[in-house]
């Protein structure tokens, strides 16, 4: 099961084995699910989320679909960091820390249809993020978001990141960070906490398409005593770090 993806058959699909992901997250779980996969995984959820998982959660009603998002039965506190409400049918997937896959299609499509994809591939689930980060979360209604505006401040994305990042160093602000990454030359995973010294992205607000946003550059340029470091996304290819998770310590 390992490197490569499976194609399986529906009684062990993509769905029957996701609760596994879940379950072993350790930084981040991007998830895609109707109302009713939602409450059989439920506990798994919450388990993962009381861990310190980074929790993003694209809700569709399923066969609710007359439900307005204000009357769903269920309070996310304690279950997700984010949840967004797509009012389409929409396939199964969870994005375990941006290695473990599981899929399967929307139940709405004709049995034959009926399948689960398995993948534990690094490259491979890169395809998926970009489905899930432009199709089923960046154009989608935000329902729930447990962070607030103080701090410490912890994401898993880059790129918004850095626009709350950014609204502080336009003000003035000395902003400390902490990053949890890989440095690229070693593997070697590695925490720091430092200053902020250049950003280069592009803003949210400047009118470009989601796409056009995903595929721009966003670096962040840090002061680690006195030595230059930069740091990445999902994917880095030119800087010295891909950063897992960002967190705002303190301005000044």
């Amino acid at each position: 099961m390992d490197g490569s993806p499976h194609r399986v058959s529906r009684d062990v699909s993509g769905y029957d084995r996701s609760r596994d992901a879940i379950e072993n997250a350790d930084t981040e779980l991007q998830i895609a699910l109707d109302l009713e996969q939602f409450f059989e995984l439920r506990d798994a959820l919450t388990d993962a989320y009381d861990r310190g998982v980074h929790i993003k959660l694209a809700l569709s009603p399923g066969d609710n679909a007359d439900i307005d998002p204000a009357d769903l039965p269920v309070d996310f506190n304690g279950l997700a960091t984010e949840v967004r409400y797509r009012r389409l049918p929409t396939p199964f997937i969870v994005i375990a820390d941006r290695m473990h896959i599981r899929y399967a299609p929307e139940r709405s499509l004709h049995p034959a249809h009926e399948y689960g994809v398995m993948v534990n591939d690094y490259s491979l689930s890169r395809v998926f993020d970009l489905f899930f980060q432009l199709g089923l979360w960046e154009t989608w209604d935000t329902i729930h978001d447990d962070r607030t505006e103080s701090l410490p401040a912890a994401y898993t994305n880059i790129r918004e990141y850095i626009d709350r990042l950014a609204a502080l160093t336009d003000d003035g602000h000395d902003v400390a960070l902490r990053v949890i990454g890989v440095d690229r030359a070693s593997g070697v995973e590695r925490e720091l906490v430092a200053h902020v010294t250049d950003l280069d992205y592009v803003d949210s607000h400047n009118g470009l398409t989601p796409l056009e946003r995903f595929i721009e550059q966003a670096t962040i340029t840090l002061d680690v005593d006195g030595d230059t470091l930069t740091i990445g996304g999902w994917g880095a290819l030119v800087e010295d770090i891909e950063g897992k998770r960002f967190i705002i310590e303190s301005t000044a």
